[in-house]
Order: C-alpha cells, then sequence, then structure tokens
C-alpha cells in the first residue's frame, strides 16, 4: 500500500509543472518594467490634469461669485431714481386691471392684506380734489408696492404708488420728473416712498 503524500508536497508538484518557461519569464519582467515606466508617467499626466482642472473650477467659482452672487454694482441714487420713475410711468400707461375697487382710500386697508405696510392717502391728493377708483399689486425694484389709481376732477386718471423704504430706495431724492408726456413726482410721507405719475397739465 502506498504511503499518502503529503498536501504540500502536492501542491509544489503542481506548479513545478506550470512553471513559465525562461522565455516567458523574461517576457514578463520586460512587460513589467515597462509598464512601471508608464505608470509613473502616466501618473504625472493625471497629476497635471487634476491641478488644471482644480485651476479651472476654482476661476469658474470666483467669477461666478463675482457675475451672480455678489450682483452688479449698486446704482447711484439718481440711476436709481430714474429707474423708478421710468417703472411708474410704464405703470400707468399700461392701465392694468384692478385688482380692488374702493370708494376710500381707508378700505384699502382691509383689502390689500398682503402689504407689509398699511396703504394711506397723502396729503396732496386730498390738494388736488383727487378720488381714489382702486388699487392692484406690483413691485418696483423687487418691493413690494401699492399701484393705486385715482382720478382728478376732469377724470384725467393718476396713478400712485405706495412703498416701504428699503435701504437702497431710501437713497432716492425726491424731486419732479418728466417722462413719456407725464409728471413723475417723488417724495416721502408717513414712512413710506411715494411715486406719482399723472399726466402733464
Amino acid at each position: 500500500m502506498m504511503e499518502p503524500r503529503r498536501i504540500d508536497d502536492q501542491i509544489r508538484d503542481y506548479y513545478r509543472g506550470h512553471r513559465l518557461s525562461d522565455d516567458a519569464r523574461a517576457r514578463m519582467k520586460a512587460a513589467l518594467r515597462t509598464g512601471a515606466v508608464e505608470t509613473n508617467g502616466s501618473r504625472w499626466w493625471w497629476t497635471r490634469v487634476a491641478i488644471a482642472a482644480v485651476l479651472l473650477i476654482s476661476v469658474t467659482a470666483i467669477a461666478l461669485w463675482f457675475a451672480v452672487l455678489r450682483g452688479p454694482a449698486p446704482a447711484s441714487p439718481q440711476e436709481l431714481a430714474s429707474i423708478v420713475v421710468q417703472t411708474a410711468a410704464v405703470g400707468h400707461n399700461e392701465q392694468q386691471e384692478l385688482e380692488f375697487r374702493v370708494s376710500r382710500t381707508a378700505e384699502l386697508r382691509e383689502a390689500m392684506k398682503s402689504l407689509d405696510f398699511t396703504p394711506v392717502e397723502p396729503e396732496v391728493m386730498a390738494k388736488m380734489n383727487m378720488r381714489v377708483v382702486g388699487a392692484r399689486y406690483t413691485t418696483i425694484e423687487g418691493v413690494m408696492a401699492a399701484q393705486i389709481l385715482y382720478v382728478g376732477p376732469n377724470g384725467e386718471p393718476c396713478t400712485l404708488y405706495e412703498l416701504r423704504q428699503v435701504q437702497r430706495l431710501a437713497r432716492i431724492p425726491s424731486g419732479e420728473h418728466d417722462v413719456d408726456g407725464l409728471r413723475v413726482s417723488v417724495w416721502r410721507e408717513k414712512g413710506l416712498l411715494m411715486v406719482l405719475a399723472r399726466p402733464v397739465a
């Protein structure tokens, strides 16, 4: 009876029988050496690509911050006044449909609940013998406003805008402007910014 061979001996014999030839081993060593050189060069190429990508992303992020997040340079008070006055003139000429019909300004306090201020009737409207007809919500320079329609004694329409004086709008100077055949007045009253567009007399 043959004595059983140990597993270690069997494994050694198996791998001896499947050993690479000297020629195959020489080719494998050469391929490993060549591959190692390529790998080092390849690593350097990928490192350069990564650095370039990081620089590109950084430059793009900085450009976006300046262009979008930081926003444009703040407008001067005169530029802001011009924008507000032009917006008021366009809104008056468009004559958009009113959301609320009222006969007294006090009624707007109940009707326009979404405003973050209380609409008031400026003294100038009473002096000009104007009567309120109605109002609608609007915005001026991104600030919520009440666009209130008044009618004068001769039936001429006038559009009054009332809005809170947020920080940037607080810099707008009071004054009179002529725009598209309209007289647009800007002033402050009872803590609000008032902009009145009416036909030039």
